[in-house]
């Protein structure tokens, strides 16, 4: 059994905000290029990467040589934050891998609260409650700033109490996202 990683980045125009010296999507690629190398040795044809704003766009199978060139390609122009659409989008991908007897973690960067939060918390609980086992599938938000914090501590904590069958949901603030190093990042998503 292996882990296979799917990733999302929020291309809402808020992720065109500062951050240190560069904007919240520079500070997202900059931390997704250890990640998708990563991915890459574990999962040999990359990771599958996705954007997501007012549509999800399939960036494709990522490997580590093409990262930089589909990262740089990414921009910040969206208008809202449909992270729901993204993840019906994930979570098929996530059971299509969980059938051929892998592992998916879902990867998340995004800067607010979703324009579609009840779709996002629907497709949540019924990603859980498809799963056989407690790790057929993860998801880990890295955040920025402080406008979504109590939304993704909702996802995180207290969906079970609302029907999810297994906590899936790891919300991770992108200040200790950049302390930990790759594999506690993505280890944090189904240990936390």
């Amino acid at each position: 059994m292996s882990l296979q990683v799917i990733i999302g980045f929020d291309n809402s125009a808020s992720m065109q905000a500062s951050y240190g010296n560069t904007t919240r999507i520079g500070t997202a690629k900059e931390l997704a290029g250890p990640v998708i190398a990563k991915a890459c040795q574990i999962d040999p044809d990359g990771p599958d990467v996705y954007s997501f704003g007012g549509k999800t766009t399939y960036l494709g199978n990522v490997t580590a040589s093409e990262a930089a060139n589909k990262l740089n390609s990414l921009d910040a122009s969206e208008y809202s934050t449909k992270l729901g659409n993204f993840l019906t989008e994930g979570f098929t991908k996530a059971r299509e891998i969980n059938a051929t007897g892998d592992n998916a973690l879902l990867l998340i960067f995004t800067d607010g609260a979703a324009s579609d939060k009840d779709l996002v918390k629907s497709e949540i609980i019924n990603m859980a409650s498809t799963m056989a086992v407690d790790g057929q599938c993860a998801l880990e938000i890295v955040y920025f700033g402080d406008e979504a914090a109590n939304y993704l501590k909702e996802l995180d904590d207290d969906l079970q109490g609302q029907g999810a069958k297994f906590d899936i949901v790891d919300a991770t603030s992108i200040e200790e996202a950049l302390t930990l190093d790759v594999e506690a990042l993505l280890d944090k998503a189904f240990n936390d």
